[in-house]
């Protein structure tokens, strides 16, 4: 049940504004993250839900999809899931393997070299 609501940021028009929902425990707030991906297909499919993140940890997630987009690593269907850089689920075995890369070439370009993988099942 949630705790407390609000809208965040001042009214512009023509632009939405984020909706803040506090919930008295982390329970209820870990299920509705989790049941998020049933609102696709359902008239509430604009409605996206995500955790509360501070400044730091929605730069460092801008910086990790940036860093996809230039190295064209969207190719592998990869995600950021609790801050990290992961495969996207194999759907057939609920698989999903976790890469732990280091910095890269010296030079900045090019994809991270690869230093392990990490399987989770």
């Amino acid at each position: 049940v949630p705790h407390q609501i609000f809208r965040m940021g001042s009214q512009q028009e023509g632009r939405k504004r984020p909706i803040k929902v506090i919930f008295g425990n982390s329970h209820d707030a870990k299920q509705v993250l989790r049941n998020a991906r049933s609102l696709k297909g359902t008239r509430f499919q604009h409605v996206f839900i995500r955790p509360s993140l501070t400044t730091e940890e929605r730069r460092k997630q801008w910086e990790e999809r940036q860093k996809r987009r230039q190295t064209q690593q969207a190719v592998t269907p990869l995600i950021i899931r609790g801050g990290q850089l992961v495969r996207k689920a194999d759907r057939k075995n609920g698989e999903h393997v976790k890469i732990l890369h280091g910095q890269g070439p010296s030079n900045g370009q090019g994809p991270p070299n690869i230093q392990a993988l990490e399987t989770h099942g």
